[in-house]
C-alpha cells in the first residue's frame, strides 16, 4: 500500500507528532486500533519526507528518532539510539539512592534519568553532598534528572 498524499496525512496524527517531538523519551499510546494508528503515524512521517513542504520539515527527523511498533492494544515509539548529545538516557530510576548506584556502578559522566522529574528537600540534600564529594553536578531539566562529572 502506497503512502497518503495529503496533509490529511499529517492532521489524522498531529497531536501524536507533536509529541514525539516534544520528548526524548520511549511513548506509548493506548488503541482499539493500534495497527491502523501505526500505519497512519509511518504514513504522516514519511508524507513529510515526500512533501518537502516547511511547515511539515519538523516532523522529517521523527524517522530517524523513532521506532513505530504495536502491541496487542497499543502504539508505541522507542527511540532508536538511548545514548543522545547531552549524556546517556537511563531508565527506570526510582529514587536518589538508585541514581547514585548507577552513577557509581555505570561511570559515566553525562547521564540523564527522565524517570527522576523532581526532588524533595531530603533527596536533594543527599544528591547533592554525593556529588560535591564525587565531582558530578546535577540539574533538574524538563528531560529530568542530569547528572554531569
Amino acid at each position: 500500500m502506497a503512502y497518503s498524499r495529503t496533509p490529511k496525512t499529517i492532521e489524522k496524527v498531529k497531536t501524536l507528532l507533536d509529541e514525539m517531538i516534544e520528548c526524548d523519551i520511549d511513548l506509548e499510546w493506548h488503541s482499539d486500533n493500534p495497527k491502523k494508528v501505526a500505519y497512519h503515524i509511518w504514513q504522516a512521517i514519511k508524507f513529510a519526507v515526500k512533501s518537502g513542504k516547511p511547515e511539515y520539515k519538523k516532523y522529517v527527523i521523527l524517522g530517524s528518532k523513532y521506532k513505530i511498533g504495536v502491541t496487542s492494544d497499543s502504539v508505541t515509539a522507542k527511540l532508536k539510539s538511548q545514548a543522545v548529545v547531552n549524556g546517556t538516557v537511563i531508565r527506570d530510576t526510582n529514587d536518589v539512592i538508585e541514581v547514585i548506584g548507577c552513577a557509581i556502578g555505570l561511570k559515566l559522566k553525562n547521564m540523564i534519568f527522565p524517570d527522576i522529574k523532581e526532588l524533595s528537600t531530603r533527596d536533594e540534600k543527599i544528591l547533592s553532598n554525593w556529588c560535591i564529594d564525587n565531582n558530578y553536578e546535577y540539574n533538574q531539566t524538563p528531560r529530568g534528572l542530569q547528572l554531569n562529572g
